[in-house]
């Protein structure tokens, strides 16, 4: 069995559809688009995706990239109150 090509039927179990439909409207483009894109990427990339169990994994490994670029609310209020600004709203004379 060779590559996926974009026109196979390709099978994604729940959550890697939902996780696509999200990357898709993120990205603004057709999940259909988003699938073409991921396989184009996996073929580039020299990833062999033989089985829909590999594109799922395709798809999580893509998802995680994306939200690992953003910080937590956590993460942007310790840089905010780190900040000149912060420190100013807080009172602080550091």
């Amino acid at each position: 069995m060779g590559n996926i090509r974009k026109s196979d039927v390709i099978r994604v179990g729940r959550l890697q559809k939902k996780r696509l439909e999200g990357m898709a409207a993120a990205s603004n483009v057709s999940v259909r688009e988003m699938l073409d894109a991921l396989i184009d990427n996996a073929d580039l990339l020299g990833v062999k995706v033989e089985r829909n169990v590999d594109f799922n994994l395709l798809i999580d490994a893509e998802h995680r990239r994306r939200v690992e670029q953003y910080m937590t609310v956590a993460e942007a209020e310790k840089r905010f109150l780190e900040s000149d600004e912060g420190r100013e709203r807080n009172g602080s004379k550091e």
